[in-house]
């Protein structure tokens, strides 16, 4: 199987609780990278999922779909 990023499970880690500058902040980076992520334009770094992962207490494939 092959995965891809859920754009809208890591909107819905921060949507109606911060804003996308705070939830960028929390995690280590800037809103500007949020903001790809959100769009589709850009695929967070490995790196980053996992720093969502330990900030906000959830498993990887919560924000992974299948393709």
């Amino acid at each position: 199987m092959k995965y891809k990023v859920n754009t809208d499970a890591i909107r819905n880690v921060y949507d109606g609780r911060m804003t996308q500058e705070e939830f960028a902040f929390s995690i280590g980076t800037v809103p500007d990278t949020v903001s790809r992520w959100v769009t589709g334009r850009r695929q967070p770094s490995l790196p980053l999922l996992l720093r969502i992962c330990e900030v906000y207490d959830m498993e990887l494939m919560e924000l992974m779909e299948e393709v």
